[in-house]
């Protein structure tokens, strides 16, 4: 050859693009879900310890409050309280207070009311409402 450089031209079929298979992908995800549903732990919720009224039996247990729960506020022995006047007539007393939930009272305002008796060191007992 006389110094000349040969080129070759190699043709090459064109790229196909793949599809990304998204079927494993899905069962990836849930597998994971799976498995972080499987490790997580439910026992972290808080607790609270609550007697039934009645269930002790025992005649010689002091008199105490009834606090009624009603969906616009809570009566304790029949008189509307807001939270701090109730706090005011519990402070200092060591009688247990029964807990009384109208019908159709939310959970969460249930669960705040003696989330706060708790709170302030008060021995509550959870009762069924009046049967009407």
């Amino acid at each position: 050859m006389n110094g000349s450089t040969v080129r070759a031209r190699i043709v090459l079929p064109p790229r196909r693009r793949h599809a990304i298979p998204l079927t494993s992908l899905v069962d990836v995800v849930f597998i994971l879900l799976f498995f972080f549903m499987l490790a997580s732990s439910y026992l972290d919720w808080r607790a609270f310890p609550m007697s039934l009224a009645g269930d002790s039996g025992d005649a010689a247990a002091p008199v105490g409050h009834t606090l009624t729960i009603a969906r616009d506020g809570a009566l304790l022995d029949g008189e509307i309280v807001n939270a701090e006047q109730l706090r005011e007539r519990l402070r200092g007393r060591a009688a247990p207070v029964v807990v009384v939930p109208e019908g159709g009272v939310p959970l969460q305002s249930l669960v705040e009311w003696l989330d706060r008796l708790k709170l302030w060191g008060v021995n509550a007992s959870l009762a069924r409402p009046a049967a009407s």
